[in-house]
């Protein structure tokens, strides 16, 4: 059993004083409170976060000879990091192999430099501050031939390292003949602006269409005419220059002379005008028309020995020859635009009888009048899918062949296509573009060689 000590007793029950209750803060005060002590944590993790920006593992990421932030140009080369200060007795490297700038796109990037053992950051500034370079590029049109440009037509070689857009400081007016300055305005992303001045050229057609291969036609009352056939027109701009004939004072059904006039317009509303004569005849009495019937090859051979014996002699050259038949039917057809070619041989009588007819009837005469005078001859037409036909003879001379064509032919320039040369034709078709083209399959060719021989002008 626990003895008790003296001066001590115990009860059942100890006895403690009541606990007073501490007086307690209002509401609103205790919202207060909270607020402050936000703040104040706030703030001390501001100053962690700048203390941070400076240091490293404790370390401070700032130097006093170590600049904050360099400047370089957009496009330039990353600088060596001793651009980073101006004491030369600081050596600076980059801490990191690749530091991560984009030289080419402008902005702030943070740059770490190692100096000794304490590694810094610092800002690297890429900024924007060249205007865009460009060449300039002149250019010329015809008038009405162009509907627009664009800016970019007038410049190349755009240089910059920020796209670039492009405008004009007025747009060109491609409706004013002559030379104008055109300026192209250059703007880059970063507000950098430049100016391009080029050149346009506005060149004006004043050159007429030329009409060629329209000539006087003498025809019979009654006779048909093809006003277009062998006439040509062209221009030194428009490939389709358009051709109006007017023929409203000609009447087939009287005899005089009638002017028809060829009018050509190009786009550039040049216009160019040939006025030709049409002479219609009383058809001659005795005339074989060439609806009224069969004509025998006797009955043409009788006229063409008649001029033959006229024009030829027994001591002539066969070049003699040749060239007294030619010119006759050169001299004694005049042109028209139309034939009927079922029939050489009636196509050679109204040659000679009318005294018209167009290269048919010369094609026909001459192969009569080469025929009777002993000579071999090959009949020659124009390819098939050329606009018009035409017919002419090879004859053969000194073994040889050679072309053969009294047709006076004033189209492009005086041609005598008297003993010519595959070569020689070829040659002038180039000039009269498709005039003398033939399918050769089975045509002898002709000597490489043109004959050295006198050839007369013939004026049609």
């Amino acid at each position: 059993m626990k003895q008790h000590r003296p001066g001590k007793t115990q009860s059942a029950h100890s006895h403690r004083p009541p606990r007073r209750r501490s007086a307690g803060l209002s509401r609103p005060l205790l919202y207060v409170a909270t607020f402050l002590v936000a703040v104040t944590a706030m703030v001390a993790f501001y100053k962690y976060v700048i203390f941070a920006a400076g240091h490293e593992d404790g370390i401070p990421t700032t130097h006093p000879a170590v600049l904050a932030r360099l400047v370089v140009e957009a496009g330039d080369e990353l600088p060596p990091a001793s651009r980073f200060t101006s004491d030369q007795t600081l050596e600076l490297a980059y801490a990191d192999e690749k530091p991560s700038a984009d030289l080419a796109v402008p902005g702030d990037y943070p740059i770490r430099i190692q100096t000794g053992d304490q590694i810094v950051t610092a800002i690297l500034a890429v900024v924007d501050t060249k205007p865009p370079r460009a060449m300039a590029v002149d250019q010329e049109i015809w008038l009405g031939e162009a509907d627009s440009f664009a800016p970019d037509d007038f410049v190349t070689q755009i240089r910059d390292v920020t796209p670039v857009s492009l405008a004009f400081r007025q747009p060109p007016d491609l409706q004013k003949a002559g030379d104008q300055a055109v300026i192209v305005l250059l703007k880059d992303s970063s507000g950098n602006q430049a100016e391009v001045t080029a050149r346009l050229t506005v060149l004006q057609d004043i050159d007429k269409p030329v009409i060629a291969g329209a000539t006087d036609q003498t025809v019979f009352i009654g006779d048909t005419i093809s006003y277009r056939e062998n006439v040509t027109v062209s221009d030194n701009r428009d490939p389709q220059p358009v051709l109006e004939i007017d023929n409203s004072q000609v009447n087939l059904s009287a005899a005089g002379t009638y002017p028809v006039r060829y009018k050509a317009t190009d786009k550039a509303g040049n216009t160019a005008e040939v006025t030709i004569t049409v002479t219609v005849q009383q058809r001659p009495e005795g005339y074989v028309s060439e609806d009224e019937g069969y004509v025998s090859e006797d009955e043409l051979y009788a006229l063409v020995d008649q001029v033959l014996a006229e024009i030829t002699t027994d001591d002539m050259s066969d070049l003699e020859v040749l060239s007294e038949i030619f010119y006759w039917i050169a001299d004694h057809i005049d042109y028209t635009g139309t034939s009927d070619k079922s029939d050489w041989v009636k196509g050679a009588f109204l040659g000679m009888t009318r005294g018209t007819g167009d290269c048919f009837n010369y094609f026909s005469t001459a192969k009569a009048f080469l025929t009777r005078a002993g000579y071999e001859t090959i009949p020659i037409a124009r390819v098939q899918d050329a606009k018009t036909r035409h017919y002419w003879n090879l004859v053969q001379y000194n073994g040889a062949w050679y072309h053969f064509d009294p047709m006076p032919n004033l189209a492009k320039y005086h041609y005598v296509c008297l003993l010519r040369t595959d070569a020689e034709v070829a040659d002038y078709s180039r000039q009269n573009p498709r005039f003398y083209e033939y399918d050769p399959t089975g045509i002898p060719a002709t000597p490489t060689e043109p004959l050295d021989i006198e050839r007369k002008v013939i004026n049609g």
